[in-house]
């Protein structure tokens, strides 16, 4: 309808408020199906009115009991409210009715993880990966977990496949730098600086861990080269 055009355009023009008003109104003028209940509830998560979201995906669900899309939305709303076992069981209805659905997986795994449920948390990123293994965020879940458990080596691999996959993701090689820097693989570490500070030269720490490395390796000439480099590029 008309009505519902204008609605979605003032979504994708970030006009929340707008939205939200108009799709209101709307509601109340025709019988609203699933998907108009899920178009409101998504403009009222992102005004961060998430009871009401809650209440209309709810709403969509009823009307459409396998919507899984909904499950997990209702998910992430509990997820942000902090109530976890809520939104657990929110993501476990979505992937009852879709067992491949690999973001609700993802999702699921993020709440072990806030759970400190390591174990649990790297068995669904393993399960998301085996459902798409050119998923980055799994690869990512499970380098955070293996470092906090002090296992580096597969930290660093996990890394690895996070740049394999996202090669311009600066973190990914300051994480990556960080794991090889405690392991005293120095030359290993400064290239993974060196690459972060090439995709984002903006962000000084990367310069100081640059500095910080070149200077436990003795390495006077290079670090010497790294601050006038960076003198010349201040002026």
């Amino acid at each position: 309808s008309k009505e519902l055009s204008i609605v979605l355009d003032l979504f994708k023009k970030k006009k929340f408020v707008q939205a939200e008003k108009k799709c209101s109104l709307l509601i109340k003028k025709v019988n609203p199906n699933y998907d108009l209940h899920n178009i409101y509830a998504v403009i009222l998560f992102q005004l961060k009115k998430y009871d009401n979201a809650i209440i209309e995906w709810q709403k969509a669900i009823k009307l459409k009991p396998d919507y899984y899309f909904g499950y997990n939305n209702l998910g992430n709303a509990f997820l942000l409210k902090k109530d976890l076992n809520e939104a657990l069981k929110n993501y476990d209805e979505a992937i009852k009715i879709k067992p491949d659905y690999y973001e609700a997986i993802y999702n699921k795994a993020n709440i072990f993880f806030k759970l400190k449920d390591f174990s649990n948390a790297l068995a669904n990123y393993d399960k998301v990966l085996s459902l798409n293994n050119d998923y980055a965020p799994a690869y990512q879940g499970k380098a955070i977990i293996f470092k906090k458990i002090e296992k580096f080596d597969q930290a660093i691999d996990e890394w690895q496949k996070v740049i394999n996959l996202k090669p311009e993701d600066a973190n990914a090689y300051v994480q990556k730098g960080d794991l090889l820097f405690d392991k005293n693989k120095l030359e290993e570490a400064l290239n993974s600086y060196k690459k972060a500070y090439q995709i984002n030269p903006s962000k000084p720490f990367l310069l100081g861990s640059i500095i910080h490395t070149k200077t436990k390796m003795c390495d006077w000439e290079g670090l010497e080269k790294t601050i006038t480099d960076f003198k010349s590029k201040a002026e």
